[in-house]
């Protein structure tokens, strides 16, 4: 495990009244190696840990959907620290003034990563400014991100052999968690004394409404939790992973996994997947290093493993992830000169947000989307191919993809979503044919999606009573 943790300021003196765990991307108790190694040095210290979670409404791009989500982790988490002997303690307030008033008396800081640079820069600032030494822990990724690679990786073809190699090597899962007696609580005291404001009863969706997030974008059916993600991790394993090779591409099987909101919250680890793939069995060592599997395991693995690091390798090593200056040169290039062609239809901002195009299977996973903060990742990618070859300007294109993404998907402002984003425009592939509009970039018609499914069916079921 000590290859998932990077020690800070170890020169610091290690005196204080308890360990702090700053939790924020890692909104759980199930192999969160963060809170495993937080509470093993509270014990060997002598000292109490406590466990802080900010909650910043003001946080970029967040809206009452993300925050129910979030909510419904907070709340589960908390039961589940009860039941440990821990409190979990949220503080109303953006992380640094709450981490550093917290931090003031520890003995020790725990964060976990964030791979977004905004996430890396406030941990980095926050740590600067702590008194005591920092540990910073990784479990959100099978392999550490910057074990696998030391840069942008070009494809899923060039990261797959290394990563998997890895995986098939690595220790993944943190020592156990140990049930320990209450103590008389002083950290609420302590925040509330510098003026951050801490929330007095346990986190729910209740909580919405006084945190004056914004509302525009309603909360979903959809509930959050470590809980309710193992169970959906379970019941996909056991009755839809057999299928999933065949089912993941045709939105009217619902073969996906729809775990992508929960391993965007932190409610869920992926270390945790591949560890229950491996106890049970199921864990597929690849007979090519350069290429997914057919089977429907391997094809799974493929997706939470070589795709989603491949995310985190992109938004750790390109500092222009969430710009069209992401891209390969090849692909600007093309893009570029192929500007002035003529488009079907030039849509703005507003019409793609209202889902109101000439294009009716757009608009059906416009509103899917919305609606309901999920789209299928077959017709995500036509969603934003589709944005590209309708806009008169392809960076313009680019920023509009991701505003959509990030509003109103649940797991959207996520390593995930930028990848997705840029692989609509190039990224993560290669030259294809030229055409017009889309030059050398991959381009996807409603043609090839009849090829898929029933793309009638899909429309009616998403789109609106006029």
């Amino acid at each position: 495990m000590e290859h998932r943790l990077t020690h800070l300021f170890s020169d610091r003196p290690a005196r204080g009244e308890r360990v702090l765990y700053w939790m924020q991307a890692s909104v759980r108790v199930r192999d969160n190696l963060a809170l495993a190694w937080a509470q093993r040095e509270a014990l060997s210290l002598g000292l109490p840990l406590d466990v802080l979670f900010c909650l910043d409404a003001t946080y970029p791009e967040a809206n009452a959907r993300s925050f129910a989500y979030l909510l419904d982790g907070l709340e589960d988490l908390s039961l589940s620290l009860e039941a440990l002997g821990l409190e979990l303690t949220v503080a109303l307030s953006p992380a640094p003034a709450a981490v550093l008033a917290a931090g003031d008396r520890a003995a020790l800081v725990v964060f976990d990563l964030g791979y977004l640079p905004g996430q890396r820069f406030q941990r980095s600032q926050i740590a600067a400014r702590l008194p005591c030494p920092v540990v910073v822990a990784e479990d959100n990724a099978a392999v550490p991100v910057a074990t696998v690679s030391s840069k942008d990786e070009w494809a899923a073809a060039t990261l797959r052999p290394k990563l998997m190699r890895l995986a098939s090597l690595e220790p993944l899962l943190p020592p156990p968690l140990t049930t320990v007696t209450g103590r008389p609580d002083t950290l609420a005291d302590q925040l509330a004394h510098a003026g951050i404001r801490v929330l007095e009863r346990r986190p729910d969706r209740g909580l919405l409404a006084e945190l004056k997030v914004d509302a525009s974008v309603a909360p979903t059916e959809l509930r959050g939790g470590e809980t309710r993600a193992w169970a959906k991790w379970e019941h996909f394993r056991d009755h839809g992973l057999e299928a999933y090779g065949q089912a993941r591409n045709d939105p009217g099987l619902d073969g996906q996994s729809g775990l992508g909101p929960a391993l965007h919250f932190g409610h869920l680890s992926p270390v945790s997947l591949v560890e229950d793939l491996k106890r049970r069995a199921l864990w597929r060592e690849p007979t090519s290093f350069r290429r997914a599997g057919e089977d429907s395991v391997s094809k799974f693995l493929d997706e939470v493993l070589v795709r989603r690091e491949l995310s985190l390798n992109f938004v750790w090593f390109n500092p222009d992830h969430a710009t069209w200056l992401a891209l390969p040169e090849w692909a600007r290039k093309t893009l570029t000169l192929h500007r002035g062609d003529p488009r079907p239809a030039l849509y703005d901002r507003a019409q793609w947000e209202a889902g109101r195009t000439h294009d009716a299977v757009w608009d059906a996973a416009q509103h899917q989307l919305a609606s309901t903060g999920v789209l299928h990742g077959y017709l995500r990618m036509y969603w934003g191919k589709k944005i590209l070859e309708f806009s008169a300007d392809p960076s313009q294109a680019y920023l509009d993809a991701l505003y959509l993404n990030n509003k109103y998907a649940l797991d959207g402002r996520d390593p995930n979503s930028y990848a997705g984003v840029a692989w609509c425009f190039g990224k993560h592939d290669r030259p294809w044919g030229e055409r017009p509009v889309y030059g050398l970039v991959r381009c996807m018609t409603a043609g090839g999606l009849r090829r898929k499914f029933d793309v009638d069916a899909y429309v009616r079921r998403f789109t609106p009573p006029s």
